[in-house]
């Protein structure tokens, strides 16, 4: 399943397989998978999912705090779990969603959300 989110003038797609989070990214116009210990996750926002990790140095928080992540998303039991919380984060920090693409259906696109303002 993938999720198409809009964040500014960026697409953020993240697709879900199984229990396994990635994120699909442009590299010299070629789309490329990465992981989520890849991804450059803010400091601040791991900070405040585990408060234990305060005051250690940023490569830690951010390897540590991305461990975790694929941990808690690991132990979700269904895929519709995943995928709303992986909505209700993205969404937080101001991305919009823009569609849902499951395999063997078609897109489900949300006109509203790609409105310019």
């Amino acid at each position: 399943m993938d999720l198409v989110f809009i964040a500014g003038s960026d697409f953020v797609n993240v697709k879900l397989v199984g229990k396994k989070i990635y994120f699909k990214k442009l590299v010299n116009g070629m789309p490329v998978l990465q992981d989520l210990s890849r991804v450059n996750l803010p400091i601040a926002g791991l900070v405040k999912q585990f408060p234990d990790l305060e005051g250690k140095p940023d490569k830690v928080i951010r390897k540590e705090g991305a461990e975790r992540l694929k941990e808690h998303i690991a132990n979700m039991k269904t895929i519709s779990e995943r995928r709303e919380y992986v909505i209700k984060e993205l969404e937080s920090v101001g991305c919009k969603l823009i569609a849902v693409i499951q395999p063997g259906f078609r897109p489900v696109v949300y006109q509203e959300n790609m409105k310019r303002k």
